[in-house]
């Protein structure tokens, strides 16, 4: 069985290498489309997806430590989960829209982590960056590499929520997404819900 694959491009043009993504089981999420998650996978920098290659939707949740192929309803709040050897991202049932896009995010900040981002930079940011600020949130503050993939989450979906951690911010803007901000304005409408098309510079085939 096929599923949808995404071809992303910076703005319709082929400044890139072509980025193909395949989307799996989104036709079961209650809550978006496969071509909503697409759009607003379109609305980062092209260089931040170079690599992935699948994202998968789960319609039940996740229970760490026990079979994958036993899940139980409301036992696990993890919504998603990031595999570095496959190079892929699952995301699991999610409550909301939002939740969702937060989870797909915050695995998409783990791949740039492991992926994208030089060692160098990433040393950089696990004894410096991150330490001399607070964490983004709680789930951040469990290591640096969650830290991150919390600040690359809330830098891409909400613009200026790392103001007040001008550090962290610094390096989103700089080293991350090397100057070029993600689309907010189209990701705050997907998120919201207030449109349900993909960006005019996103392909889609079988």
């Amino acid at each position: 069985m096929s599923a949808p694959t995404y071809r992303l491009s910076a703005s319709g043009t082929l400044e890139f290498n072509a980025i193909n993504i395949e989307l799996w089981g989104f036709k079961k999420c209650p809550l978006v489309s496969p071509d909503v998650v697409a759009g607003a996978l379109a609305c980062l920098p092209p260089h931040q997806l170079e690599g992935l290659k699948k994202i998968r939707y789960e319609d039940v949740p996740w229970v760490p430590g026990i079979s994958r192929w036993l899940r139980i309803p409301g036992l696990s709040r993890l919504k998603g989960r990031y595999d570095v050897k496959e190079s892929s991202i699952v995301l699991h049932a999610c409550a909301s829209r939002a939740e969702l896009f937060r989870a797909l995010f915050h695995e998409v900040g783990h791949f740039v982590y492991f992926r994208i981002i030089s060692s160098f930079d990433k040393k950089r940011w696990v004894t410096g960056v991150s330490r001399a600020e607070p964490a983004v949130s709680r789930y951040g503050g469990r290591n640096a590499a969650e830290d991150f993939a919390e600040a690359f989450a809330s830098f891409a979906l909400h613009a200026g929520s790392l103001a007040g951690l001008p550090g962290k911010e610094r390096f989103m803007t700089e080293i991350v997404f090397r100057g070029l901000a993600p689309d907010h304005a189209t990701l705050r409408a997907l998120v919201q819900g207030s449109v349900e098309r993909a960006p005019a510079h996103l392909d889609r085939y079988i």
